[in-house]
Formats: structure tokens, C-alpha cells, sequence
């Protein structure tokens, strides 16, 4: 893979522009899949070109890393830290778990091409209290540390199709995470939607902190991305807040299946949460892998802001 080559939607390359172009990209991912993460490094290389062309700075926004262990991603990506310094100093084997080999060529380009890498995860001690002892048993720094806007935390439960979202994405996954014990065995339903929702809160709001005037590629779950409630409209009310009022932040699933999108179907994704006028949609674009890594004959982009139609726009990554 050559870091020259080009992402090219033959649809509409308008539309590949406004993603290569945004001020947040929103890259939601499938953390054990080698394909996602080969996606993830493509679509990084195109935004630091496009970047460049613009003469703006690239951030590097991380799921995987908590927020702790910042001057780690620091020294690694001042090129005083080794790949396996970095591996061992954020603790990679103990709070994030999934495969550091297929994550490892995004760190590694990221400091080639001369991308900021930034933590965003709230740290474990955090996300392993507020499951069982809820929001109360935040202390006063880390209320304001990863909640600075408190109302705007409050006035996001109470949006449009909020109470749906929380039903199909959040707590659907509440029982999965206690089945592989995933979480403390004490964690009860509400204290797991107050660790979903603080998350999200806080990488959207670290995210809003760091980028400065650049731009900022987020690497997290697909759940935190699907149907607007998870990062996506945290994300742009911080920005506001920022003074980037007129910020443009577009969301990417990669290789969403059926399933994934509460689609009953086994051969149709699900585009919106609803049926009804204005119910959020699964995302602005989802990126399909090569047939390298799937039968698929090619990468396959679907633009799903204009249109909540079935039919994918084609396209590839030359």
C-alpha cells in the first residue's frame, strides 16, 4: 500500500471531498477486524494529503487510548518511544485488549506523516466505578475534566428518538457485556448507560479541546457512531463551544452488516432509526473492505446523508 494512493469515488467524487475534507471524521470500527483497521489506515493517509493540500494540520483522535496516557502518545510520536515502548507504556494489553498488531501500522504511519496523536478514552478506573456506583461517584475533577458542559450532558438525553437510540444501541449491548463478563458482575442497567453516555461525552468534548483550528480523525466503535446520538452531535456542540460554530463533522461505519444496523433484514442495511420524518441516520458514509481481505470485488462507499435508499454508490481506493 502506497501512501500515495488517492481515495477516488467514481459516484461523486463531490462527496468524497466533503469526508476527505471535514473538520471531524467519526470513523467507527469493528475493534478485532484486520480489515477495518487497513480501512482506517487508508482512509488516514487521504485525509493527511487532503490536509496538506489545504496547508491545515491532521489530528489523530484514539478510542483505544485513555486520556492518562497522553505524553506517552507524545514521546512515541516525537520518535523517543519504540513501537513496543509505546505498546507497553499505554498499558495496550490490560485496558484496551484488542489485537495491538493490527492497530500498530496506523500508529506508525500517523508519526511518519507527522499526524498529532491524541488520547480520548476516559481512563478504566473511571469506566469500571461509574457501572456499578453511577455518575455520583465522579469527584469534582473528573466531572470537570470529562463533562465541561454539564447541561448540554443533561439536554442530550432529552433529544428526539434519544430514548430509542438508547434502547436499540446502548443497553442492547448490556447483556452481551455481562454474558463475557466484560464488566464488574455488580454494574447494574443504569450505572452501564451512565459509563456509555460519559464516554461519549468526554471523547467528544477531548476531541473539541485538541484539534485547535485543524482537523481530526476519531477512531472508535461503531456503536459510538451509529445514528448520531453516540459522539456525532456531542462532538458538534463542543465545537460550537470551541468557536467553531460552522465545524463540519461527518460519520463513517466501516463494514457495517445487517445486524449491525437493527435491519431485519440479511441482505439491507438499516439507514435510519425510524421510519418516521427526521429520525437520525446510521451514518453520513460506510466504507466496505477490497477484495483482498472480502469476496467483495472492490471497496464499496455508500453516501447516506441525502438519501435513505438501499442502493450503494460505488466507488474504489486506487
Amino acid at each position: 500500500l502506497s501512501p500515495a494512493r488517492q481515495l477516488i469515488v467514481a459516484a461523486d467524487a463531490s462527496k468524497e471531498q466533503s469526508l476527505l475534507t471535514a473538520d471531524f471524521v467519526v470513523c467507527g470500527e469493528h475493534h478485532n477486524s484486520a480489515s477495518d483497521h487497513l480501512l482506517e489506515l487508508k482512509l488516514m493517509r487521504a485525509m493527511v494529503d487532503a490536509a496538506a493540500v489545504d496547508g491545515l494540520p491532521l489530528s489523530l483522535g484514539l478510542e483505544m487510548v485513555e486520556r492518562a496516557f497522553q505524553p506517552t502518545l507524545d514521546a512515541y510520536a516525537a520518535g523517543t518511544l519504540s513501537d513496543v515502548e509505546l505498546y507497553t507504556g499505554t498499558q495496550w494489553s490490560k485496558r484496551w485488549v484488542w489485537p495491538w498488531e493490527q492497530y500498530l501500522p496506523v500508529f506508525q504511519e500517523a508519526r511518519k506523516r507527522g499526524v498529532k496523536l491524541v488520547a480520548l478514552n476516559t481512563d478504566s478506573e473511571v469506566l469500571k466505578r461509574v457501572p456499578v456506583e453511577g455518575l455520583q461517584s465522579l469527584d469534582g475533577r473528573e466531572r470537570n475534566d470529562l463533562v465541561p458542559d454539564p447541561d448540554g450532558f443533561q439536554a442530550a438525553t432529552r433529544e428526539p428518538f434519544f430514548g430509542r437510540y438508547t434502547d436499540e444501541i446502548i443497553m442492547a449491548s448490556y447483556g452481551t457485556h455481562m454474558q463475557y463478563q466484560l464488566m464488574d458482575s455488580r454494574a447494574t442497567p443504569a450505572g452501564f448507560f451512565s459509563a456509555r453516555i460519559l464516554r461519549d461525552e468526554a471523547m467528544a468534548s477531548r476531541a473539541a479541546a485538541t484539534a485547535g483550528r485543524g482537523r481530526m480523525l476519531l477512531l472508535v466503535g461503531a456503536d459510538h457512531v451509529k445514528y448520531e446520538h453516540g459522539v456525532y452531535r456531542r462532538l458538534r456542540r463542543y465545537a460550537a463551544r470551541a468557536g467553531r460554530t460552522e465545524a463540519r463533522v461527518q460519520t463513517v461505519l466501516l463494514s457495517p452488516t445487517p445486524e449491525d444496523t437493527l435491519s431485519s433484514s440479511e441482505t439491507q442495511l438499516s439507514l435510519a432509526l425510524g421510519p418516521e420524518e427526521g429520525t437520525p441516520t446510521l451514518a453520513n458514509f460506510v466504507i466496505y473492505p477490497t477484495s483482498a481481505t472480502t469476496k467483495r470485488r472492490d471497496d464499496t462507499w455508500a453516501n447516506l446523508h441525502d438519501s435513505r435508499e438501499q442502493e450503494i454508490i460505488r466507488g474504489r481506493i486506487l
